[in-house]
């Protein structure tokens, strides 16, 4: 599944540079992320968009998550990614 998400600049510069691996975000019933979807990140200031897959979700209120919450490890897309304006 794909999902359009908008991403503070920061965080997207982080994820673009290789620094950030991971995303938090809410589990939604119209937005549930599993492994292997891919989020169409795009920049709130630069409206540029970058393509990352999940690779794996963690959906675990043991580890620490709030309810409803997961940390997807993430990785920048090589098929059809790249940053597009």
């Amino acid at each position: 599944m794909i999902h359009n998400l908008n991403i503070k600049h920061e965080y997207f510069s982080a994820i673009l540079n290789g620094k950030k691996q991971f995303e938090l975000r809410e589990q939604r019933p119209d937005r549930y992320f599993t492994n292997g979807d891919i989020l169409r990140l795009m920049d709130e200031t630069t409206g540029e968009v970058l393509h990352v897959i999940a690779t794996y979700v963690l959906n675990d209120a043991m580890m620490g998550l709030q309810p409803n919450w997961c940390c997807m490890s993430i990785k920048v897309s090589t098929h059809g990614s790249g940053v597009k304006q």
